[in-house]
């Protein structure tokens, strides 16, 4: 049930988006399920968390939304098939690859800070 309410949650938001080639998500309210593995779990300080927010920001919105739905809401890759319409390997592919990108810009961004 909960698959089907983010497919159309998505179809809604993919008609939605229409022409415009950027969104920027704010992930400051998206409500973490207290058992959902979290990328951002070592990370205490607010300022922390805007960097790795706007690392978040840089990658592609297809990516980001695979990163919002596994890591922060805390949904099996299955689920996000069902949603999306891609494969469980191609999700898993994008999920790694996309977390190694965030942390290229976190890592980039802390360089260029210091």
């Amino acid at each position: 049930m909960q698959s089907w309410f983010y497919r159309i949650a998505h179809n809604v938001f993919v008609d939605h988006l229409g022409d415009y080639n950027t969104l920027e998500v704010d992930i400051s309210n998206v409500e973490l399920m207290s058992n959902s593995p979290v990328i951002l779990e070592n990370i205490e300080k607010d300022e922390d968390n805007k960097i790795v927010i706007q690392c978040l920001n840089r990658i592609p919105e297809e990516k980001r939304e695979l990163i919002i739905l596994s890591k922060f809401q805390g949904m099996k890759y299955e689920e996000i098939s069902q949603i999306t319409g891609m494969s469980v390997a191609s999700i898993k592919v994008n999920v790694h690859r996309s977390i190694l990108k965030i942390r290229d810009y976190y890592f980039e961004y802390n360089k260029a800070k210091y």
